[in-house]
């Protein structure tokens, strides 16, 4: 008797996570999920960083030399700046999920250069930034993609 009563709630409170807490919209931009979980809100959105879409600060070769791009994000709002989080993933091929700053070596190159791919948040936007450690600049040929998590107040 225990047992089935503790199972029948396990199974009560996980509908009551999945069922009627997510909404999904779906424009040709961007595609959103929004989920309540205990009365708090978040969002996770699919956004794509374009390869023939970065942009260079800096001078190749010098520190603080960089590609960047900015990417639009409705959700991330003031309050979510001041009272909630961004929590970002670089999305690889296989469809994990990496989370940002992110750091891997390029193939085949020694001594050992790395990427660093990390971001910054502002109300509406997103710019993801990719950092060599040598400072050499190398622009991506594909798209990254990425999952912004956004967590409200």
């Amino acid at each position: 008797m225990k047992k089935s009563v503790i199972i029948a709630t396990a199974a009560v409170m996980l509908a009551g996570l999945v069922s009627g807490c997510t909404k999904r919209y779906v424009t040709e931009e961007f595609i959103t999920e929004e989920y309540y979980v205990d009365g708090d809100k978040f969002d996770v959105v699919y956004e794509t960083a374009y390869g023939d879409s970065w942009k260079r600060n800096g001078r190749v070769g010098s520190e603080g030399c960089y590609l960047y791009q900015t990417i639009r994000v409705p959700e991330i709002t003031e309050d979510v700046i001041e009272n909630g989080a961004v929590v970002v993933y670089l999305v690889d091929a296989d469809g994990r999920d990496n989370m940002l700053p992110y750091m891997r070596p390029y193939q085949d190159v020694y001594p050992f250069v790395y990427e660093n791919i990390r971001c910054d948040v502002a109300k509406g936007e997103l710019t993801i930034i990719i950092e060599s450690s040598d400072f050499d600049v190398v622009v991506p040929s594909g798209d990254y993609s990425f999952k912004v998590v956004i967590l409200h107040h």
